[in-house]
This record gives structure tokens, sequence and C-alpha cells, in this order.
């Protein structure tokens, strides 16, 4: 668990048989003043939380995150409510809130609900022939590959864009909005396996959507290549 104990506010804890220290993340993130805060702390627990900076059983309190991110508690709470909607992490009153182990059955079906959706997309796509789309997608995948060499949160930030930009593309942007959550679950398994499936696998499927698009394939065509070529693994080497 790559986290600094959290001294400034001088709180300790004790209990329960989760870890039993505050502790913050390893590096603060820069605020922007002009924009609302409790939406850029939700994005960068988010982050932590992805790539296991936080891990699942650590507790967080108001307090804590307050005085790290130097922020008062009210945007702090609203990022934790957010979080927690976004199956994160679980709130105990007066108890404090802890990260989420990784739930293999509800990533298995968030995989399942994204891989469906995504065919529909692909197939409006390639149903309407779109050149400067394929531009588009190609130039991004040429980024993805070389972010797959090096660390992983710029890797699935990317990932994020180019199947936004389907989505987007195909007049179904607030879909992608609402899938964002389910991709969330498959980051953490992605993150945590990433020794035995490397970023670099996770480019052929991306790669096969250019094509389909680029050649017009049909629905069926394409399910039957996303099921042989299925690449998220669906267990995690800690599931608790």
């Amino acid at each position: 668990n790559i986290l600094l104990t959290c001294m400034e506010d001088g709180i300790s804890q004790k209990g329960g048989g989760r870890k039993n220290m505050l502790s913050c993340p390893t590096s603060k993130h820069v605020l922007e003043l002009q924009k609302a805060v409790w939406p850029q702390l939700c994005a960068d627990l988010r982050k932590r939380i992805v790539q296991d900076e936080l891990s699942p059983t650590t507790r967080l309190t108001e307090a804590m995150l307050a005085n790290f991110y130097d922020v008062s508690r009210q945007p702090v709470r609203d990022s934790l409510i957010h979080l927690m909607r976004d199956d994160l992490i679980e709130i105990w009153p007066a108890r404090g809130s802890y990260v989420k182990p990784i739930d293999p059955v509800k990533t298995i079906g968030a995989q399942a609900i994204c891989e469906a959706t995504e065919v529909d997309v692909v197939e409006k796509l390639a149903s309407k022939p779109n050149s400067d789309l394929v531009i588009d997608l190609r130039s991004q995948l040429s980024e993805q590959r070389k972010a797959a060499v090096g660390f992983p949160g710029k890797f699935m930030v990317l990932d994020h864009r180019f199947h936004r930009t389907l989505f987007k593309a195909a007049l179904l942007e607030k879909a992608w909005g609402l899938l964002e959550a389910l991709n969330i679950r498959l980051d953490r398994l992605r993150f945590l396996v990433r020794a035995e499936f490397p970023y670099a696998k996770l480019i052929h499927p991306p790669e096969q959507v250019l094509d389909y698009i680029r050649q017009h394939k049909s629905k069926s065509t394409i399910q039957a290549r996303q099921t042989h070529n299925h690449k998220t693994p669906q267990t995690s080497p800690r599931d608790t």
C-alpha cells in the first residue's frame, strides 16, 4: 500500500480489524481554485483508488482529507458521497469511510454491460463511413501504444478518451457517462493484474474496433471477434 502516514492533524485511530492508521496519498494534487473543489477531490481520490495507492479497507476521514488537500470538510464530504455512488468506498456512520474491495461478480457484470453497449456503438459507426473519425482514432491508438509501456495511469486516461470518442461520434455521449463508473471497476482489476495482463495486450481490441469501423463490419462479426479476443481478467490476486 503506497501511502504515507498523515501526521499533520495529529490524529491516530485504532480498531476494527481494518487498517488502523490514517494515511495520505504520496503526493498532493494541486487544486485549480477557479473550478469547483469537490469534483477535483473526487477525481483525484478515484484515480488513487484505481491505481491502488489507496488500497481496499484503507480508512478515509473527512479531517484527514481536508487537512491533506487544505480545503474545508464540505467538499470532502461531497466527494466521498460521489465515490460511494461509484461503489469505490463504503461510508459507516460514526466509523468513517473505507475503500471497498474489488467485487469479482460485479466486475464481470460491468464488463458484460460495457461490451454489449460498445458492440451497438461500433456497429452504428461502421454503418456510416467517417474518415475524420478514423484518422482521430488512429492517432489516439498511436498515443496508447506509447503509453502502454509507461505509467498505467496515462494509458487508462487515453483508453477512456478513445471510448468516449466512439460514443460521442455515435451521438451517445451521455450513455458513456453512465458507463464510466462501470469502467472504473475494470480499471481497478486491470491495474492489479497488469504484470500478467500488460497494457500492451489491451491495445489489440481497440485496434480491431478501428478496423470494424473502417471496414464496415456487421454486428455479428463484431460480437464473435469480441468474444474470441476477451482481454480483461476475471479474477484478482486480491479480492479482499
